[in-house]
């Protein structure tokens, strides 16, 4: 038999991932009552992190844009102790291993460009053409830019070049998890523009370090192991019939459970990704970037030695080596391509590969929403109904600024209902 609580305070917070945990924090601190409830055992969401026999092993290959704003914001980044990725990407622009290269930064190295020449990655026709494209994108000088410009538009611009084929293509692939690159252009320009204007990072004990950092600020009850069946203006009712009151519910979840639980339309399946972990005595990288060999060789999107980013992820003198990969679909299950990744491992790095000794492996399903932003919601309000609000990064931009912005957003949007009309959210400029 459930039972009614007031218990929960004046706001009940479905979903404790970054956006729920974000949207706590702003109520917090505009000191209204909340409670979250959580179906699964830890807090987070999708940027989690768990211990492998010593080993630190975020769930999934993630980053974190020291550039985001709404990070710069709500999170104590000298608690955090960021290790932070050489700044530039290995690519590979043919079969053998002697064709992969290492693109730096030329802000921070004076020599790259150069060097690309060198290699033959750009010319110097094609550096005008990317110059000229990007300095067009970033500084628009009155144009207004169409707002269902894809990804693919840019890359239209630029597709006679090598350094698209070679270099773009393929990280921006990794970034996206699509092959077709149809993410909205003013998306992938911010999440572009965050990777680009400062370092790229994560935290010194894993990615979880960010929800928990977040969560030891607050006072509300956080309910673990607490799935929702149904919400409505004034009550939350957990599958196990507990019911909770609530002034304003948020529904804080992933695209696919907030439609279920506010009765939207089915909503495209997100993009799902495959990970790996290995333990090796020897480094496949010779420095802490990240290798994005792209889909035209395999299933591998990434490659990255991220014991020595942060050599506090491994717990001797071993690497640890993150590998991304697409993950298979077939009857709504989630399949990891295993020996196609092996057989590219081999490609890539050659015998010493069956050295290597498996730490982790898993698919993330819906890693990235497909639908975001405008698609989903005709305008910013994230007010759905009289006391209803959602957020989450599918109601932004697919980042971890998207979701911690519109958790803040909502937080602010539900205040603006429960002191009366004090407008808090129209104010509000996200990252």
């Amino acid at each position: 038999m459930g039972w009614e609580s007031n218990q929960g305070g004046e706001v009940v917070i479905v979903g404790a991932g970054l956006a729920g945990l974000s949207c706590a924090a702003q109520l917090e601190k505009l000191k209204i009552n909340y409670t979250i409830v959580e179906a699964g055992t830890r807090i987070g969401g999708r940027a989690t992190s768990e211990n492998v026999d010593g080993y630190t092993v975020d769930v999934g290959f993630q980053v974190y844009a020291e550039s985001y704003p709404e990070g710069r914001r709500l999170l104590d980044y000298n608690h955090l102790e960021f290790q932070s990725f050489y700044s530039g990407i290995y690519v590979q622009n043919g079969p053998d291993r002697a064709d992969r290269k290492l693109i730096s930064d030329p802000r921070r190295y004076p020599d790259a460009i150069s060097e690309l020449i060198r290699q033959r990655l750009i010319t110097t026709s094609d550096l005008w053409t990317l110059l000229s494209v990007g300095s067009k994108l970033i500084y628009p000088s009155g144009r207004r830019r169409v707002k269902e410009e894809r990804l693919a538009d840019l890359l239209g611009a630029v597709e006679d070049t090598t350094f698209a084929g070679d270099v773009l293509v393929p990280f921006l692939q990794a970034v996206f998890l699509e092959d077709v690159l149809d993410t909205k252009l003013d998306t992938a320009l911010f999440v572009l523009k965050s990777f680009l204007t400062g370092n790229v990072s994560v935290p010194l004990r894993g990615m979880s370090a960010i929800s928990e950092q977040i969560s030891r600020r607050l006072s509300g009850e956080i309910r673990l192991n607490s799935r929702v069946l149904s919400i409505s203006e004034k009550k939350v009712t957990l599958e196990d019939g507990t019911s909770i009151s609530a002034d304003a519910v948020v529904v804080a979840t992933d695209a696919s459970s907030a439609n279920s639980l506010l009765g939207w339309p089915p909503c495209q399946p997100g993009r799902s990704v495959g990970y790996f972990y290995f333990k090796a005595d020897e480094r496949p990288l010779d420095h802490a970037a990240v290798f994005t060999p792209g889909t035209r060789f395999g299933p591998i999107l990434t490659v990255a030695t991220i014991s020595d980013v942060a050599p506090s992820y491994s717990p001797n003198n071993s690497h640890l080596i993150s590998v991304s990969c697409t993950a298979n679909s077939a009857d709504n299950l989630h399949h990891l391509p295993t020996e196609a990744v092996y057989r590219e491992l081999l490609e890539l790095f050659g015998p010493s590969v069956a050295e290597w000794e498996e730490v982790a492996a898993g698919v993330i399903p819906n890693a990235l929403p497909t639908e975001f932003g405008p698609r989903l919601l005709a305008t910013p309000d994230p007010k759905l109904g009289a006391s209803i609000f959602v957020c989450g990064d599918y109601t932004d931009t697919p980042s971890i600024n998207g979701a911690l912005y519109s958790g803040r957003r909502a937080a602010v949007a539900a205040a603006d209902l429960l002191l009366s009309g004090k407008r808090h959210f129209e104010p509000l400029v996200g990252g």
